[in-house]
């Protein structure tokens, strides 16, 4: 096992917390160290991960945060002892955390890495198309190269997403070259040699890391339950998920006979042989809560016109007929509360709503528009401005001497600034009229501004004329 980690969801002690904090600003002039489960750790200047405090010793990183800690396990304290042993210390830690009036919370796993090292073999590029499996199909692999002077040589082949199920085969040889801290090398160098490596040979990792919902649908999130399904889940990945196959063996690819470099990974046996391949647990779908469905159906009966007391009974009945909980039961009338403003209260009145709505609908534009004229002519004559009177009365006559226009078409009003008119918008098929509002400066002196434009002829043209001579805004005296 390469990486565990877990977290454990609780409200930390105020006291500890307080004791990290301590422990921080120490950190910042020197080394500061606190001690958790009979162990010694040293409290780092910045927290990580989310959290507000780090602490680091031989078993591993300590997250801590308010709403929770993540334990993180180190590689050496794993390959040292038992992983039920070496579950057991993280929930020490966490106890810790939790205090002594508390219970410590079930913990989760959050990151889980298994890995086998095969040595006396090497892999090329030439595998990458050797792989088959829902894996290979679902993602792209990227290959990682190293320059020699015989050339590039491949160091690794990767598959999978962060977030979820990474694939990776690596030369573990090469990358420990590449540490700054020698123990990890000797370790992994004695633990080789133990198992009748000769000392000169590659040695290839195979890991999988698993995250996010892997854990879930394979049964790895409880950190006590691990030892008895890492076999299932590595037999599943080597056999289903992910086969290194020899081409050519078989018409199809997928049919080809297994590596015999795959064959040794599915013989790898972490605590228990002869195991199954898991089976993946898939998640149920979820479905609406039942505050969504209570409240669908206040809203659906209250917009249909049912009293506040009719609908809460057929909403009751319903809920106990599909075995709804009593807690949903009692939301009924909690989430119907507001009646009125769902509309049941507002149903009496539909009618006259409806009612206001076709009149709306059936209004005559150009009788509204006539009546704003009318008011605004009235408000300046009152106030004395002569000049938009007569430009409210020119814009009058026009308006009310366009019966002849057929139902359904748009009069376009443009609006003149500074003397000059508003351009005609493209599309305009009728004469435009070109007005003045009040609070736009002064009236429009060229005749063009005041005319409509000479677009088209015919009975619309002869009948505005006569309505012009009826309604010339020349004979009004300001009276």
């Amino acid at each position: 096992m390469d990486a565990l980690a877990i977290r454990y969801p609780m409200r930390v002690c105020p006291a500890v917390l307080q004791e990290l904090a301590r422990a921080k600003l120490e950190a910042r002039s020197g080394g500061a160290c606190v001690v958790l489960a009979g162990e010694r750790f040293a409290v780092e200047r910045q927290g990580r991960r989310g959290k507000a405090f780090c602490a680091v010793s031989p078993s591993g990183r300590v997250f801590v945060g308010e709403g929770g800690i993540i334990v993180d396990l180190a590689v050496p304290f794993l390959a040292s002892r038992p992983l039920a042993e070496a579950v057991n210390h993280a929930a020490e830690i966490a106890a810790h955390f939790a205090g002594s009036d508390s219970e410590t919370p079930a913990g989760q796993v959050q990151e889980l890495d298994l890995c086998v090292d095969l040595a006396g073999t090497t892999f090329s590029e030439a595998d990458r198309e050797a792989f088959v499996g829902r894996l290979r199909r679902m993602s792209s692999f990227r290959t990682e190269m190293r320059r020699t002077r015989n050339g590039p040589i491949v160091t690794g082949l990767h598959v999978g997403d962060r977030r979820n199920l990474i694939f990776a085969l690596y030369n573990k040889t090469e990358d420990l070259r590449g540490k700054r801290d020698s123990s990890r090398p000797t370790m992994e160098r004695a633990g080789w040699m133990a198992h009748g490596w000769d000392g000169e040979g590659q040695v290839w990792r195979t890991e999988i890391r698993l995250r996010g919902r892997q854990l879930t649908e394979l049964g790895l999130r409880s950190p006590s339950s691990l030892p008895e399904h890492l076999d299932p889940v590595w037999q599943r990945f080597t056999r289903k998920t992910l086969r290194l196959v020899l081409p050519g063996t078989a018409t199809r690819k997928e049919r080809c006979e297994v590596d015999p470099r795959w064959a040794v990974l599915q013989q790898a046996v972490f605590t228990q042989s002869g195991a199954l391949p898991a089976v993946r647990m898939h998640r149920a779908r979820g479905g609406a809560t039942w505050p969504q469905v209570i409240g669908a159906m206040v809203s659906r009966l209250a917009g249909d016109g049912l009293s506040q007391d009719a609908a809460e009974g057929k909403i009751r009945a319903f809920l106990r007929a599909v075995g709804a909980s009593d807690a949903a039961v009692d939301l009924t009338a909690r989430v119907s509360a507001g009646w009125a403003r769902l509309g049941g209260a507002a149903s009496e009145s539909a009618e006259a709503l409806a009612a206001d709505r076709s009149s709306v609908e059936h209004a005559n534009p150009r009788m509204m528009m006539a009546e704003h004229l009318i008011q605004g002519m009235v408000k300046a004559h009152v106030a004395g401005d002569v000049e938009m009177v007569r430009i409210a009365y020119d814009a009058l006559g026009w308006i009310v001497g366009s019966d002849a226009a057929p139902r359904g078409t748009v009069v376009e009003i443009g609006v003149a600034r500074n003397g000059v008119p508003a351009p005609p918008s493209p599309g305009a098929r009728r004469a435009r009229l070109a007005t003045l509002a009040a609070s736009q400066g002064p009236a429009c002196s060229s005749p063009s501004a005041s005319r409509p434009m000479q677009a088209h002829g015919g009975e619309a043209e002869r009948n505005a004329n006569g309505v012009r001579r009826r309604f010339d805004p020349r004979g009004y005296d300001g009276a």
